[in-house]
């Protein structure tokens, strides 16, 4: 689900980062993930890098690395009393 419409219902000012402004109607409004009416600011960054994060995975020599040693046993604390 796309949660973008409801964040923008909540927030007092939406900021859209647009690569390109076109003209009304040119773009399918299925493809409008949240409508004019809760935008109050456009900034126009360009094509460029999109800066997202990347997964990344440890090397398999890094991820076999030696397990922590297990915890001493605590002492019990339950007794025995004879009747």
């Amino acid at each position: 689900m796309n949660f973008n419409p409801l964040c923008a219902m909540a927030g007092r000012i939406t900021i859209a980062e647009v690569e390109e402004l076109v003209e009304p109607g040119e773009l399918d409004p299925a493809q409008v993930h949240v409508p004019g009416i809760f935008v109050q600011r456009v900034v126009p960054v360009g094509p460029g890098e999109k800066r997202i994060e990347k997964r990344t995975v440890r090397a398999a020599a890094a991820a076999s690395a030696a397990p922590a040693p297990a915890a001493e046993a605590a002492p019990s604390t339950t007794s025995t009393k004879e009747a």
